[in-house]
């Protein structure tokens, strides 16, 4: 059973792989990234939690994928994106590749988030798992706006490099 921490820190793993096949779901990068972060919350808050690495990604990729084409219809009162069957297609080879979430990466997420001063961390918590709006976090913060824009930038930047630098000495 993974726990909820383990979930977050896979999540955060697969990021840019996850927010890149919901906004070829959704049709936009910044709707691909508002699914993530609703895919963070809802991952965060089930009860059952998940068996494994692969339930988690299969369970992201087919909640993210549900919830991108509900947005689209939303938005447009109908989906007009890639056909359900193309999608289907596509997600085998989506999630194929690499292993971003091998120990040696999960490890060197771990130690990179561990590193960031705890407020840091914090802030990616609080918007990638708790979903809340970089004004919601300004208000919590006593911060303005572009300041937790800025920081949210530098920590994500910081721990990418981190997992990068400790991935290619390992």
């Amino acid at each position: 059973m993974i726990e909820r921490e383990e979930t977050a820190t896979l999540l955060l793993c697969q990021r840019l792989r996850l927010v890149a096949y919901y906004a070829l779901v959704t049709g936009d990068s910044a709707s691909g990234l508002e699914v993530f972060r609703e895919v963070c919350r809802l991952a965060g808050d089930r009860s059952e939690g998940f068996d494994s690495e692969q339930h988690l990604f299969n369970w992201s990729r087919m909640a993210g994928r549900n919830l991108g084409i509900e947005k689209v219809r939303a938005l447009h009162g109908e989906y007009a994106g890639i056909s359900p069957e193309c999608l289907s297609l596509l997600e085998g080879e989506w999630m194929e590749g690499d292993d971003v979430t091998s120990a040696e990466g999960l490890e060197a997420l771990s130690r990179c988030l561990a590193e960031q001063p705890a407020g840091d961390a914090e802030f990616l918590r609080m918007y990638f798992f708790e979903e809340l709006s970089e004004h919601e976090i300004a208000r919590r913060k006593q911060l303005s706006v572009q300041e937790v824009r800025n920081r949210l930038v530098l920590v994500q930047r910081e721990v990418l490099g981190c997992v990068r630098r400790r991935l290619a000495n390992a």
